[in-house]
């Protein structure tokens, strides 16, 4: 069987956070369209083979099975192959095509009768001309457009689109999002820039830029929920002010490089780099020093080859450890509590070679400065001193752990400790056995975790406790704060937000509505400065937006030590209300999910310093109003 038929690769589901692996099969050779910057696979794999070719390469039961091509549609025998797919064990089969086939009705009935998972179809343009100018067959693009409407129609199929960017589409996703906004079928556009080898396929550097800053307000006008899938963490930052989701790959891609100013990135061991025939025609452009940049001290989130098990984040602004980027590494999910607003798909079980695979890829050389071990519960997973020995091997200088220490007894608070683990950031979410059983649904969970905080700080571990504002404890944030005070003197505080990371997350449930927050943030707040005690309320993504506080220094990080996040990601808006707000170019906005369920009550703009000015951002539209009484 040619290897080009048939491969494998990780895909971020945000409809569901359990990682998805792709096996990506080619079942066809041919295509109906020439688009010139495409390459598809020279072979086709039989149908009788499918189910020992995916056995072949390691695939599990829960992953997804890509059938693409050429085009896939060309093979007659396309539903033979998801029968055959599903009989071999793999019940979540996709498919890739250009939709021109979706013009027939008996293949459409047919294709919601054999009912994949999902539906990625190719949609590089909106209007037939251009189209037909790329694939080189009028005809048969008028009829892909037509087809795809067809699916994005269908009330039985989940339908992604995914617009290739390169030099003859940019100008054109403003009329990409209003083909494909109130689809009933869509899911979500995935723009990707072109992965060519030729550096004319690839848009100009400043052309890119300016055209996904335009697009922006065609996005949130018409709805669409779009995520940028393969672009460099430098250019996602180079758009302050969308919000997209930004996707990074880990380690290596396929086709990408890295820049010469990629080593002086912070971002560097999430990032795969650029597309090759990008990345030559930029090296040549103004812009490419001007607009791009090694990040420094920044917030990225990353997906790729392992894609739910790392992200790189900043310790920016925090009490405990210290400044500077840092890679978090999931090891494992399941957990000993069952918080409410916590969006983990915790049955998913432990994937050690995934995760030893992924720390040798992270470590380097060189070794991050900074690696945290998260969960799920990290200390339930029994081979974390043997992570833990291979980041300090690798040299890592700041090795941190994210856990709720209901675990940690004597022992292993020493053994984590030599192990080099330096610092902790413990989840203690209230300051009573009933109101943090309310909190994380089990019992006995509150003095196991202050005793193990308590055990970890005598270990010469540095602690941290995040303190996860919900509408359980919010009323009792004084209570907490004193309760602090009194039982971990010294030790800092990181109050962060619940919040609404997906249509699942029930917001009126777990979130509070910012105007009913204040008053006892600032109190707790207000405690905790005139004792000098350390703190730090977190803003951005994971935070609070600053004017939760009105905007008062005393209560927030220094703007300095703020990163501005590439996380472009349309689940925020920027509304009427922010104005020419003095933390625009730090604040992502709200989340929508937030204002569908309590409205714009409390935002508003945090005027400059005096004497200071700066233009407005572009304003993102389609928030919803409501009450915010809790």
């Amino acid at each position: 069987m040619d290897d080009g038929a048939i491969s494998g690769s990780g895909n971020r589901s945000r409809a569901a956070p359990r990682r998805e692996v792709e096996r990506r099969v080619s079942l066809s050779a041919e295509c109906n369209l020439a688009c010139g910057y495409c390459a598809w696979a020279e072979a086709a794999v039989p149908i009788e083979g499918l189910g020992a070719a995916l056995a072949a390469m390691g695939a599990a039961s829960g992953d997804v099975v890509v059938l693409t091509g050429g085009e896939p549609a060309l093979n007659r025998r396309l539903f033979e192959a998801i029968s055959a797919v599903r009989r071999a064990g793999y019940e979540k089969v996709a498919i890739e095509t250009n939709g021109s086939l979706a013009v027939y009705a008996a293949f459409l009935r047919a294709l919601e009768r054999a009912a994949p998972c999902l539906v990625r179809v190719s949609l590089p343009h909106a209007q037939p001309e251009s189209y037909g100018r790329l694939a080189r067959h009028a005809e048969g693009a008028a009829r892909a457009l037509e087809g795809v409407a067809a699916l994005l129609d269908s009330p039985r199929l989940e339908v992604l689109a995914r617009v290739t960017l390169y030099e003859g589409n940019v100008g054109e996703l403003p009329h990409i999002f209003r083909f494909v906004a109130g689809r009933r079928a869509l899911r979500s556009v995935e723009i990707a820039l072109v992965e060519s080898d030729e550096p004319r396929f690839a848009p100009s550097l400043d052309g890119l830029l300016n055209a996904l800053e335009a697009a922006l307000p065609a996005a949130g006008e018409a709805g669409v929920p779009a995520r940028l899938v393969n672009f460099p963490a430098c250019v996602a930052h180079a758009l302050p002010e969308q919000r997209f989701e930004g996707v990074m790959e880990v380690g290596q891609r396929a086709g990408h490089e890295k820049a010469a100013f990629c080593g002086e990135c912070d971002a560097a061991p999430g990032c795969a780099g650029f597309p090759r025939g990008a990345l030559r025609r930029w090296e040549g452009e103004a812009a490419f020093g001007r607009r791009v940049a090694p990040q420094r001290g920044t917030a990225f989130q990353a997906s790729g080859l392992e894609p739910d098990l790392v992200c790189v984040e900043s310790e920016a602004g925090g009490a405990g450890a210290g400044a500077g980027a840092e890679i978090v590494v999931r090891v494992n999910w399941h957990c000993n509590e069952r918080c409410g607003f916590c969006w983990l798909d915790l049955a998913r079980p432990t994937d050690h070679e995934a995760v030893v695979g992924t720390l040798r890829k992270l470590l380097g050389p060189p070794a991050p400065a900074r690696l945290s071990f998260s969960g799920g519960e990290p200390t339930l997973n029994p081979r974390l001193l043997e992570y833990c020995a291979m980041a300090r091997e690798a040299g890592v200088a700041h090795l941190r752990l994210q856990t709720n220490a209901a675990a940690v007894d004597d022992s292993m608070a020493r053994s984590l400790a030599a192990a080099g683990v330096r610092s902790a950031l413990v989840a203690l979410h209230a300051h009573t056995e009933e109101l943090n059983h309310e909190v994380t649904r089990r019992r006995g969970m509150f003095a196991r975790t202050v005793a193990g905080i308590h055990r970890l700080a005598a270990a010469g571990v540095e602690v941290e406790l995040n303190h996860v504002m919900c509408r359980a404890n919010y009323r009792a944030l004084p209570e907490f704060a004193r309760f602090a005070l009194r039982e971990f003197p010294g030790v800092p505080v990181s109050l962060t937000a619940a919040v609404p990371m997906n249509e699942a997350f029930d917001a009126r449930e777990w979130c509070v509505p910012f105007p009913a927050l204040a008053p006892p943030l600032r109190a707790a707040l207000d405690q905790m400065r005139a004792a000098g005690h350390p703190f730090n309320l977190t803003t951005g993504t994971c935070g609070l937006p600053p004017c939760v506080v009105d905007g008062d220094p005393r209560y927030l990080p220094s703007r300095e030590t703020v990163p501005r996040s590439p996380v472009m990601n349309i689940d925020f808006a920027r509304l009427p209300a922010c104005g020419d707000c003095s933390w625009n170019d730090l604040c992502p906005g709200v989340r929508r999910r937030y204002l569908r369920a309590f409205g714009e009550a409390g935002i508003r703009a945090i005027p400059f310093p005096a004497a200071s000015a700066r233009a407005p951002l572009p304003i993102a539209a389609g928030a919803a109003r409501g009450g915010g009484a809790v």
